[in-house]
Formats: C-alpha cells, sequence, structure tokens
C-alpha cells in the first residue's frame, strides 16, 4: 500500500488532508507494538505458544512495518514539519506517536525485526518532536554508555583516594 501511495501524489496527498487518517493509522500502529512487546521475549516461551499466536504474531509485524511505511509515505511528503499540528485535536495520538515511533526507531534495532523501518521510523519521530525534545528521547536510549563511563569515573576516584 506504501508503493501506491508513493507513486500516487494525489492520493497521499487526500489520505494527508482527510483529518482522522494520520491519528487512525498512528492508533493502529501503536496498539500493533504494544501487542509486540507484550508477547513472552524469552525465546523458549515464545517456541512453547501456540502456533495460532505465533501466526498473530507475525502478522503484527507485517502490520506494523506496513504502517510505518504508509506513514512515512504520507507524512514526509506532505507535512513533515506540522505534523503535531494533525496529530493535536485527537486526544493521547502525540503520545501515541512519539511511544510507538521511539520504540521503534531505538528498541526496534535491538530486537532485529524492526531493523528495516528503524530509520523511517526516527524520521517520523524526528517530524513530531522538537530537537531538545529529540535529544531528550535519545540520551534515555543512552544510559548503558553513561554508567559505565560513570563506573570508570568513580574506579578513578577511588584509585587516586587510594594514593593518599
Amino acid at each position: 500500500m506504501s508503493e501506491l501511495v508513493a507513486g500516487h501524489v494525489k492520493g497521499s496527498k487526500i489520505l494527508h488532508d482527510s483529518g482522522f487518517v494520520l491519528p487512525r493509522l498512528i492508533g493502529l500502529l501503536a496498539n500493533e507494538i504494544e501487542y509486540y512487546y507484550a508477547r513472552p521475549t524469552d525465546s523458549q516461551q515464545r517456541y512453547k505458544t501456540p502456533l495460532s499466536n505465533r501466526g498473530l504474531t507475525n502478522l503484527s509485524i507485517v502490520l506494523s512495518k506496513s504502517c510505518v511505511r504508509l506513514l512515512h509515505a504520507i507524512i514526509m511528503r506532505h507535512s513533515p514539519d506540522t505534523l503535531s499540528h494533525y496529530l493535536s485535536p485527537f486526544p493521547g495520538a502525540q503520545q501515541a506517536h512519539n511511544v510507538a515511533m521511539t520504540r521503534l526507531s531505538f528498541g526496534g534495532e535491538s530486537e532485529g525485526v524492526f531493523v528495516d523501518v528503524a530509520d523511517m521510523a526516527r524520521d517520523l519521530l524526528e517530524a513530531a518532536v522538537s530537537p531538545e525534545e529529540g535529544d531528550g528521547i535519545w540520551s534515555l536510549f543512552q544510559w548503558g554508555e553513561d554508567m559505565q563511563d560513570n563506573d570508570d569515573e568513580e574506579e578513578d576516584d577511588m584509585a587516586f583516594m587510594d594514593l593518599e
């Protein structure tokens, strides 16, 4: 569907300007991402789930990726700088968008499942938040490196104290 929208400027403009398509797509994507992250994370547990649930998870992944591609094709073509304006009349749409795109941008890479749409999700996230908010979100996912740097500094301080 995203290929169809990408090839038809008039169709993507109609979807963009409809006023309710973007928030509904974002709501759907947020629900699918929540479903994906709510499933068992232990690989042994995943394979013990009934076959029908594995099929649902795979369908959820495909649907999530399709939503990201479709949203990217619509938003980045017509209004990357006014996305917040389109989402603001719908309670919770902006927050759902930010959470879903953050999970896909930063959490998706660690899973390996959403790597192919992580850059698109990051573009969509950057379209909805200010540069300062984007830096704040990015810093939340850097805590492991910061913690290690702080531990190294503490070890250096302790070594200095031992010398005295």
